[in-house]
């Protein structure tokens, strides 16, 4: 599915939830939603969160401050 089609689907299902409940109920699916494409992407290998978790254990560069 292209992501163009994606997020129309996504827009109008967070839509939809907001019509039916209120603004904190949309946030909340819309947060779960944004969980979702997170482990989407490192189930299919497109993301890499080691590459995340590791960038705050490297020794801090003194010519960067």
């Amino acid at each position: 599915m292209r992501n163009s089609t994606v997020g129309i689907l996504l827009g109008a299902f967070l839509g939809y939830v907001l019509v039916i409940a209120d603004f904190s109920d949309m946030l909340v699916v819309a947060f779960f939603a944004l969980v979702g494409w997170v482990v989407a992407r490192v189930v299919a290998g497109d993301l890499d969160l080691a590459e995340f978790f590791n960038r705050n254990d490297r020794p801090s560069d003194p010519a960067r401050r």
